[in-house]
């Protein structure tokens, strides 16, 4: 019975630490994955210039991933806690795409560090952007103690995006 008992244990024991090391895994994969360039852009040689997505949590936090190619050429992804919940796509005129630009000149947005998190800390969302400029990319994802100048960046992509207009991807 003991044998039993402690062959129990033991496989309970080595299950639960496969288990936390899958969920790290997970967590790492998820933090890496770029976005792509749609079928129809990458065909006229449009590449990703501003990518935004803004992450769950445990409320109600807007889940929704942007991405603007060089071109205008404009997907939202709203997935939950906004307005347009689906895939839908904006040829975007390039005042609005100047003016993101601006913001991300003004903050010093290359200057920022890639990473602002604390893993100990529950139930913050990630605010995701990546940018392309004259040959440089730069990716920061921010999800605790954040430099507040990225909060005029991300208000230039609420902007942008409540300023298109959108239709429904096919």
């Amino acid at each position: 019975m003991r044998y039993l008992l402690t062959a129990a244990l033991l496989i309970f024991f080595f299950s639960c630490k496969k288990k936390k090391e899958t969920v790290r895994a997970s967590e790492v994969s998820t933090a890496s994955i770029e976005p792509s360039v749609s079928s129809a852009s990458s065909l006229n040689g449009d590449s990703l210039l501003y990518y935004f997505e803004r992450t769950p949590c445990f409320g109600q936090c807007p889940i929704f991933k942007l991405s603007i190619y060089d071109s205008g050429y404009s997907i939202y992804e709203g997935r939950n806690f906004v307005d347009r919940i689906g895939t839908y796509q904006s040829n975007g005129d390039l005042a609005s795409l100047h003016k993101i630009k601006q913001v991300a000149d003004s903050i010093q947005y290359f200057s920022f560090d890639s990473l602002y998190d604390n893993p100990n800390l529950m139930d913050f969302p990630s605010k995701i952007i990546i940018i392309k400029d004259q040959g440089e990319k730069k990716k920061v994802v921010a999800r605790v103690k954040a430099p507040k100048s990225l909060e005029v960046l991300y208000r230039a992509f609420d902007d942008y995006i409540d300023a298109q207009k959108w239709k429904p991807k096919q």
